[in-house]
C-alpha cells in the first residue's frame, strides 16, 4: 500500500482526526461525566473479569449482562477491553473511537455529496461537536453516543446502495447498522431505520415522478436488505435483548405520554432556545452553523440538499407536533421512550447542510479561501465552547483510581470474604447505585437498576424495603451491610463505624451499619409457604407475609406458584388467590394435615389468618446452612446439610436458562421471598445452577451465517478479479 498517497489523497481526515483528539484531550480524557457513565464503569469491570458476561452477580442483585439492550456486546468498549488490561483507560479509549468513527463518517458522508474536501471536515466537526453526540458526550451517556458514532456510515452507505454497487453496499450499511446495536443502541436502532426510508424516499419520489420503476424498486429494496441483514447481523444481541426485555419494565407497551416524555420534549415554542442557547443540548447548533445550515436551502434543487432539508423538518416535526402519534403507531416504536432520541437524525442533517452552506461560501472567493474556511470553523467553535458549553471539571470527575483508594467505608468491607451485598441508602426509597465503585472493589450491590431498563418486581421489592425501613427485608436480599450519607436510626440496623469522606468521589457514604436480620447467600427452612395464584392479589399477599411480625425467614420461605406443585405435601401451608382447577390434589393434601386458607373444600370464601399467624409462629427446628461448593457466573454448586427448601438469594426463577439439576434429575425451581429462588433438597444433596442462554447460541448461529452469506460473495468476487488482473499481467 502507497501510504504516501493515501495520507495524501486523505490529508483532510488526518486533520479532522487529529482536531477530534485534541477535543477528546481536553474535555473526556480520564473524565466520567454522569450516572450512567458511571455505570459503564462497572460494566467494564465485570467485563474484565469475563469477556462475555452471561451473568453479573454483581449488579442489581444479579442479572445477565449482555441482554441488557443498553449494554455493548462486542462493541467498541468490548473489544478494547479485550486488548486494553485496564477498564478506565478502554472506556475512554471506546468514547474516543466513537468520536473518530463519528467525525470521519459525517466526512465522509459530506464528501459524498459536495466534493469538497475542507467542507467535508467541517461536517465532521459539527457533527461531533453539536446536537444529540455532542450531548451524549458531555452528559455521559454512552447508550446514545456509541450508536450515534454509526449514524452517518449507514446514511452513506445506504445512499451509495441506491446509486452505486447495491447489495455490497447495503451490506455495509447493514453491517454499521447492526455495530450501533451491538455497541448497546438499541433504542436508536429504530431510528437509524426510520431516518433513512425517510431520506431515501425523498429519491423514491423523485423516482416516481420520472416513472422509473427499477430506481423505486431499488430504493425499497435497499431499505428492506438492509434492515434484514441488520437484523441478522446482530441476532446474538437482539435475540437475548428480546428476551430480556419481557421480563423488565419495557415488556409491555408504554403511554404515548411516556413515548413522548413530555417533560423532556422540543415543542415548537422551545426550538429556538433548544438551538441557540446556552449550555448544551439535542439541538444546539449556534448560529454559525445554523446560518450555513440555512445558506444550503439556496440549493435546495440538488437532491440531496432537499433529501437532508427533508430529513431534518421530519425529525423536528416528530420531535414537537403531534406526527410522533403517528410514529407511535409504528411497529417497536411504543415500546420506547423519550422522543428526543429521533434528534440524532436532524444531527446528521445539519452537519451535511451546514457543510453544503460552507462549501457555497467557499465558492464565492476566488482566492484566500482556505482563510475565510479557517476563520468560519474558528468562529464556529468559539461560539460552541467559549460562548456556548458551560461543561462540568468537578475533581471528582478525574483519577478513578485514587476515588477508589480514598474510599475508606467500601474498602473496610471489602475485605469481608462472605457472599453478601451492599445497599446505598437513600432517601428515594429505592436506594442509590455506589455499583461504579463497589463493583471494582468485588463487592455486590442491591440497587435496584443500572439503566433505564429495570426488573419490576425487584425495583418493587427495593422500594417497600426503603419505605417500610425494613432491615429484615434488606436481609432476605442478602443485605449484610447498609452505608449511608447521613446517621440512620432504623431497627436492626447496628452502627458498624464511621469513615472519612471520599472527598473526590461523587457518591459519599461515611456511615456504616451491618444489618442483624442478614441471610446468607444460600440457607435452607424446614417451612413453606406456598401463595397460590398469578394475580396482582398473590403479588401482594407475599409482602404482606413477610412484613408480618411473627414471620421469620429464617425458618419460613413463602413461594409464589400459579400452578400446585408436584410434591404439595412438601408446605406446611397454601394459601389460595384464586382455585386451582385440580381440587383432588389439594383434598388429599388436606387429608394428610396439610392446611388450605380459605378453606374452599368446606366452601369457605375468606382466609382464617388466625391459623396462618398460628403456622407462621410455630416453632421447628432451625436447618443447618448448605455449603456453597462452587460460585461462578454460570454456575453454583450449593450441598445441603438438612432436609428442606434451599433458598438461593439469586433471580434464578425468572429466567429458564437457569437450569437446576440434582444428579440426573431437574428439580422444580421456584420463587420464593418475592425476589429468591428455592429448590427442595434433601440432607446431603447438591443441585447444580447452571446458566447457558439458548438465545445467544441461536443468535450467533444466525449472526455468523449472515455475516458469511452476506460478505463470502463480495470476498470471492475480490479475489476472482484479482485473479484476472495477475493472469493479464
Amino acid at each position: 500500500m502507497d501510504f504516501k498517497r493515501f495520507f495524501g489523497e486523505n490529508r483532510h481526515l488526518v486533520v479532522l482526526a487529529v482536531a477530534i483528539v485534541v477535543f477528546y484531550l481536553f474535555f473526556f480524557h480520564n473524565r466520567l461525566y454522569g450516572e450512567i457513565n458511571g455505570s459503564f464503569i462497572s460494566y467494564g469491570f465485570v467485563m474484565e473479569q469475563q469477556p462475555l458476561p452471561f451473568w453479573s452477580a454483581q449488579l442489581s442483585g444479579g442479572y445477565p449482562l449482555f441482554s441488557n439492550g443498553e449494554i455493548p456486546v462486542f462493541g467498541l468498549f468490548n473489544i478494547i477491553l479485550f486488548f486494553v488490561n485496564d477498564v478506565v483507560l478502554a472506556f475512554g479509549l471506546s468514547i474516543l473511537a466513537s468520536m473518530l468513527f463519528a467525525g470521519i463518517g459525517a466526512a465522509l458522508l459530506a464528501h459524498e455529496f459536495i466534493g469538497n474536501r475542507f467542507a467535508s471536515v467541517f461536517a465532521g466537526v459539527v457533527f461531533v461537536a453539536t446536537g444529540s453526540f455532542a450531548y451524549a458526550l458531555f452528559s455521559g451517556t454512552m447508550p446514545y453516543l456509541y450508536p450515534l458514532a454509526f449514524y452517518p456510515l449507514v446514511f452513506l452507505f445506504s445512499y451509495r446502495a441506491v446509486h452505486g454497487s447495491f447489495f455490497r453496499n447495503s451490506a455495509f450499511a447493514a453491517l454499521f447498522l447492526a455495530f450501533g446495536l451491538l455497541s448497546g443502541g438499541t433504542i436508536y436502532f429504530l431510528w437509524n431505520i426510520f431516518g433513512v426510508a425517510v431520506f431515501l424516499s425523498v429519491y423514491g419520489l423523485f423516482a416516481l415522478l420520472r416513472f422509473d420503476r427499477s430506481r423505486l424498486f431499488k430504493i425499497c429494496a435497499a431499505v428492506a436488505v438492509i434492515f434484514v441483514l441488520a437484523v441478522g447481523f446482530s441476532a446474538v444481541k437482539l435475540l437475548p435483548a428480546y428476551e430480556f426485555n419481557k421480563l423488565t419494565n419495557r415488556a409491555d407497551s408504554v403511554s404515548y405520554d411516556e413515548f413522548v416524555w413530555r417533560h423532556t420534549q422540543i415543542t415548537l415554542f422551545k426550538i429556538p432556545g433548544a438551538l441557540f442557547g446556552t449550555g448544551f443540548g439535542m439541538m444546539r447548533m449556534g448560529v454559525v452553523v445554523f446560518l450555513l445550515a440555512a445558506a444550503s436551502l439556496l440549493a435546495l434543487k440538488r437532491k440531496h440538499v432537499f433529501a437532508f432539508a427533508f430529513l431534518a423538518v421530519v425529525a423536528l416535526l416528530v420531535e414537537a407536533t403531534p406526527l410522533s402519534r403517528l410514529v407511535y403507531a409504528l411497529p417497536g416504536f411504543d415500546k420506547m421512550r423519550q422522543i428526543y432520541n429521533v434528534l440524532g437524525l436532524f444531527s446528521v442533517a445539519v452537519s451535511v447542510l451546514s457543510a453544503v452552506g460552507f462549501a457555497g461560501i467557499l465558492r464565492r472567493f476566488k482566492s484566500k479561501r482556505h482563510v475565510i474556511g479557517v476563520l468560519i470553523i474558528a468562529l464556529a467553535v468559539a461560539e460552541l465552547f467559549v460562548v456556548g458549553y458551560h461543561t462540568n471539571v468537578s475533581p471528582y470527575e478525574k483519577n478513578f483510581g485514587r476515588q477508589l483508594g480514598d474510599n475508606a467505608l467500601l474498602l473496610n468491607i471489602s475485605g469481608d470474604s462472605d457472599y453478601y451485598r451492599l445497599h446505598f441508602y437513600g432517601e428515594n426509597f429505592v436506594g442509590l447505585s455506589i455499583a461504579k465503585y463497589a463493583v471494582p472493589l468485588g463487592i455486590r450491590v442491591m440497587d435496584w437498576t443500572t439503566g433505564n431498563v429495570w426488573f419490576n418486581d425487584y425495583s418493587q421489592f427495593t422500594g417497600v424495603a426503603g419505605q417500610q425501613n425494613s432491615a429484615r427485608m434488606w436481609g432476605v436480599a442478602n443485605v449484610k451491610y447498609v452505608a449511608s450519607r447521613q446517621p440512620l436510626d432504623i431497627p436492626g440496623l447496628e452502627f458498624a463505624g464511621s469513615f472519612k469522606e471520599c472527598v473526590s468521589c461523587d457518591l459519599k457514604a461515611s456511615y456504616l451499619y451491618k444489618n442483624r436480620f442478614f441471610l446468607p447467600e444460600a440457607y435452607t427452612v424446614k417451612k413453606a409457604v406456598l401463595v397460590f395464584g398469578s394475580s396482582v392479589k398473590a403479588e401482594q399477599l407475599q409482602y404482606q407475609l413477610l412484613l408480618e411480625p411473627s414471620f421469620n425467614p429464617v425458618e419460613t420461605a413463602v413461594i409464589l406458584s400459579g400452578s400446585l406443585p408436584e410434591n404439595l405435601e412438601r408446605f406446611g401451608l397454601v394459601l389460595l388467590t384464586e382455585n386451582p382447577q385440580d381440587s383432588g390434589r389439594l383434598a388429599a393434601y388436606a387429608a394428610g394435615g396439610g392446611i388450605v386458607e380459605p378453606d374452599v373444600l368446606s366452601g369457605k370464601t375468606a382466609a382464617d389468618f388466625g391459623r396462618v399467624l398460628s403456622y407462621l409462629s410455630s416453632e421447628v427446628p432451625v436447618a443447618g446452612l448448605p455449603e456453597i461448593n462452587e460460585y461462578a457466573p454460570g454456575r453454583i454448586k450449593v450441598t445441603a446439610k438438612d432436609d428442606g427448601f434451599l433458598v438461593l438469594s439469586e433471580k434464578f426463577y425468572k429466567f429458564r436458562d437457569w437450569k437446576a439439576h440434582v444428579g440426573v434429575f431437574e428439580p422444580e425451581k421456584f420463587r420464593s421471598n418475592i425476589i429468591s429462588t428455592s429448590v427442595y433438597l434433601k440432607k446431603g444433596e447438591s443441585v447444580v445452577f447452571e446458566y447457558k442462554p439458548a438465545s445467544f447460541r441461536i443468535g450467533l448461529v444466525i449472526s455468523v451465517i449472515s455475516v458469511i452469506a452476506a460478505f463470502s460473495p463480495l470476498l470471492l468476487m475480490r479475489l476472482r478479479r484479482r485473479f484476472k488482473q495477475r493472469t493479464r499481467s
